[in-house]
């Protein structure tokens, strides 16, 4: 509870350029996983219909409700082609971890 991993179809093989999953409590999380040695980021901090360079096009955030949902929940996890299996493990622990100590609304 708490996180929602990319879907990935049966039967397919994806390979991610960015692992990104959508967090409660986004803020918070990030600043554990700092806490315990695990690097993380926001790498697509504005939805694209919210930048500056389509403001001319008038839209309002009620345009794209997912986009605005998932605004403040998305957050990039470790991910290179040298990771161990022990390191995911440890990132999937803390992540665990953050989420058993919270009471998610």
């Amino acid at each position: 509870d708490g996180v929602v991993a990319p879907p990935t179809r049966a039967g397919a093989e994806h390979v991610f350029h960015v692992y990104c999953v959508r967090a409660d409590d986004r803020a918070a999380l990030q600043s554990f996983l700092k806490e315990r040695g695990v690097a993380s980021g926001i790498h697509y901090p504005t939805p694209l219909p919210f930048l500056q360079a389509y403001e001319r096009l008038g839209h309002l955030r009620e345009d794209f409700p997912v986009a605005a949902e998932y605004q403040g929940k998305i957050l990039s996890l470790p991910m290179f082609p040298e990771m161990t299996a022990e390191q995911v493990r440890y990132v999937c622990e803390s992540i665990q971890t953050f989420y058993a100590g919270k009471v998610l609304s």
